[in-house]
Order: C-alpha cells, then structure tokens, then sequence
C-alpha cells in the first residue's frame, strides 16, 4: 500500500519539478540577453509587437509604458519567472508560484494577442500556471475543465501546422529540405536516419500522416482511452524534438511537458476513482467520456 502510494505521487512531483526548471531556465535565458550580453531588449521586443499590431489597442499605453521603464521591467520579468520556478522545483507554496506566473504570462499573451502561434505558447504556460493554481485532486469541476482547456491548446497547435501545410504530401519536399539544411537535430546520425526515412515512398506517406495521427491522439484524450493516447503524444513529440531541435526551440519543450503533467494528473484522477470505488462509495459511470467519472 506505501508503495502504491508513493508510485501514484511520484510523477506529478517529477513533473511539477521539470516546470519550475523550465521556468528557471527561462529566467536565466533573459537575464542573459537584457544584461549579461545586452543583445536584446524589452523595449525592442514591445516595439516589434506593436509595429505587428500584435497587443489590443486598450494596452498600448502599458507597453509604451513599459518600453519607457525596460531596466525595471526586464529585471520584474526575471524575477517573476526564476523565482515560481525555484518555488516549483522546491514544491513549496505552489498556488503562490502559479498565481505569479499566470499574472506575468497574461502580460506576453496580451502583448501578443493577435499572433496565433504566440496564442498557442504562452496559452500552454497560462494552462500549467492555471493547472497548479487550482491543484485539482479530487475537484469534480476543475480537471475536466483543465483537460478541454489543453485538448483546445493542442488543436490550436494543430491548427498552426495546418496552415503550413503539415498534413500535405506537397509540402514533404521543401520540410525535408529544409530539415537537410537548417535544423541541428539532437544528433547527426538521427538527422540522416531521419532524412533516410523521408527519401523513401512509404517515408514521405509516414511524414504526412504525422499530423493526422497527433490529431486523432489529441481527440482521443476526450475518450476513455486518453491515458494511451496520451503516451502516444508524448512520443511523438519527443521524436519531434529530437528531430527538429533548434527549429522547434523551447516551444516544443513546452508542448512536452505540459502534456507530461497533463498525462500524470490524469494517471492520478484515475487512481482516485478507483480509490474510491475501492472503498465502496458511489461513482459515476463513465458515460460521458469525462476525465474525472472514469477509471479508464
């Protein structure tokens, strides 16, 4: 029973330790870039966002603002990020860590709000600073609500590969050129496994039906079957990454982690209800395919 225990807490701890690195890393990325190396600015970066017309028009005044007060602000950006994430990886207050991080991360979804690929990055990070504000465990509302919230980031993201053409044979050509000379893999010998792969007929169909597959796995996490579909996403994405590392940057990293926290809460929620049954209490049955009414 102890090691039952333990087996069903230690994942998500594993994964709540792996945001806060993320967080931290994101931190010092900054605090190298403002200060140390000086190769980049807030101000340049709120430039660059209002000349795309990327914020609403109710929030220019604060990027102007902003831009006006960049020393401050980059050293508050920081801070607002190393810190929840130093608290993360300690698992110390952590409702105090998301509250920060979702206020800070609602700042560059603002700032963004009319770039659907931004939508899609910093709507991740907003979902895992919500997922560990609400901490849901046995909350009958909040899982379910999390779960769609992820299903319609991970379609967003599907969506942005649409336009590029991702599910198409015709963009197979240019992707694997591209791939060939641009990306560094996270080793040379996968690269040219990889291009290997891409050269030959049924290669260049496998290429095409990766985004078709991730679709029916990203709906499959509305069924019963969604811990399997799950472990299935997280491969695929972490193919993905090793495939397409400097390409796909921390986004991707991003994509992989909230889909780890994701699929451990869910493992979690499942353990509970069948807890619960265990010790003869009612429980739904599982008619509507939702995360927190079925033992899976």
């Amino acid at each position: 029973m102890i090691m039952k225990n333990i087996h069903q807490w230690h994942w998500p701890r594993v994964a709540q330790t792996f945001i806060g690195l993320f967080f931290i890393g994101a931190g010092l990325f900054k605090l190298q870039n403002y200060f140390l190396v000086g190769d980049q600015s807030l101000t340049r970066h709120f430039q660059f966002w209002i000349d795309n017309a990327w914020p609403p028009l109710w929030s220019l005044p604060l990027f102007h603002w902003g831009q006006s007060h960049h020393l401050f602000l980059s050293a508050l950006v920081i801070a607002l990020q190393i810190i929840p994430g130093i608290l993360l990886v300690l698992h110390w207050h952590t409702r105090i860590a998301a509250t920060v991080l979702f206020f800070m991360q609602m700042g560059i979804f603002i700032g963004t709000f009319h770039h659907l690929g931004f939508n899609e990055f910093v709507g991740t990070s907003l979902w895992i600073a919500l997922f560990y504000l609400l901490k849901p465990q046995k909350n009958l509302w909040s899982w379910p609500l999390l779960t769609y919230l992820f299903v319609g980031l991970a379609l967003l993201q599907l969506y942005n590969r649409f336009v590029v053409g991702d599910p198409w044979l015709s963009t197979v050509t240019w992707q694997r050129e591209h791939l060939a000379a641009d990306v560094m893999s996270i080793h040379p010998l996968w690269k040219n496994f990889i291009l290997a792969i891409a050269h030959m007929r049924w290669g260049t169909y496998l290429w095409a039906a990766s985004w078709w597959i991730q679709l029916a796995c990203v709906l499959g996490l509305l069924t019963r079957f969604r811990l399997s579909f799950s472990a299935i996403l997280i491969c695929l994405w972490f193919l993905h990454i090793w495939t397409w590392m400097n390409g796909i940057t921390s986004q991707g990293v991003l994509w992989l982690l909230a889909t780890f926290v994701w699929m451990t809460e869910e493992y979690q929620q499942q353990n509970l209800n069948k807890s619960t049954a265990c010790h003869g209490e009612p429980v739904e049955p599982d008619t509507r395919c939702h995360p927190s009414t079925s033992s899976g």
